[in-house]
């Protein structure tokens, strides 16, 4: 939690016009969203439905300036 922290303050320091709750509410949706964990199977804890992709075009969605990345294929 301390490293989390220090990782919130770094980015709002430099990234002023971002704000800590910005900062904070991204990473949340991003650890609930998009990122895989191995208790739930290698599920996200809350899944987007995005569709079925169905497409050959990847499709990337950056938060926080690029920071984080979410891959995806087109629906």
């Amino acid at each position: 939690m301390k490293a989390i922290r220090g990782l919130i303050v770094r980015m709002a320091t430099e990234n002023s016009g971002w704000g800590y709750l910005r900062i904070r509410s991204t990473l949340v949706e991003h650890y609930h969203q998009d990122r895989p964990h191995q208790s739930l199977g290698n599920k996200p804890i809350a899944p987007t439905n995005d569709g079925s992709p169905n497409g050959d075009r990847v499709v990337v969605d950056e938060r926080l300036g690029g920071l984080l990345r979410r891959y995806r294929r087109s629906a």
